[in-house]
């Protein structure tokens, strides 16, 4: 999810030139894309099925990327919370708690980590090249 370091950055120069609307322009942009995160997970748990029977098809790779899966959509949940958090908390004119700010940067953070290793295991699917142990045919 390419859009959560963009917005990211986005929520850091907001707090940090301490400017409310922007603060919050990146945490309402946070929340989106999880939302977004979220959808992606449903489409890939109805793809899933789809896919047997097909000839590159593997149950363990298939597995693999579906635990990393859950585990990214629990972070991407948990990102969620924390900007809706701190949009809640800064209603009414109020400032954007720092709190708020520090905790959806890290768990955005932790949470690319989780996304990435989500695509990693997904490539590994289709993308024998990436597999352990690959070796160029003819070579």
């Amino acid at each position: 999810m390419i859009g959560l370091p963009l917005v990211a950055v986005i929520v850091a120069v907001g707090a940090m030139r301490r400017e409310r609307w922007w603060t919050r322009a990146g945490l309402v942009a946070v929340a989106a894309l999880v939302v977004a995160g979220m959808l992606v997970k449903v489409s890939g748990d109805q793809a899933a099925p789809l896919t047997r029977g097909a000839p590159w098809h593997d149950d363990s790779l298939v597995n693999r990327h579906e635990q990393a899966a859950d585990r990214a959509a629990t972070g991407l949940f948990v990102v969620g919370l924390m900007a809706v958090a701190g949009l809640v908390a800064s209603r009414g004119g109020r400032p954007v708690p720092g709190w708020s700010v520090v905790g959806t940067l890290v768990l955005v953070g932790a949470t690319g980590v989780l996304l990435g290793l989500t695509a990693q295991s997904g490539g590994h699917i289709r993308h024998t090249e990436i597999r352990p142990g690959f070796s160029v045919p003819g070579r």
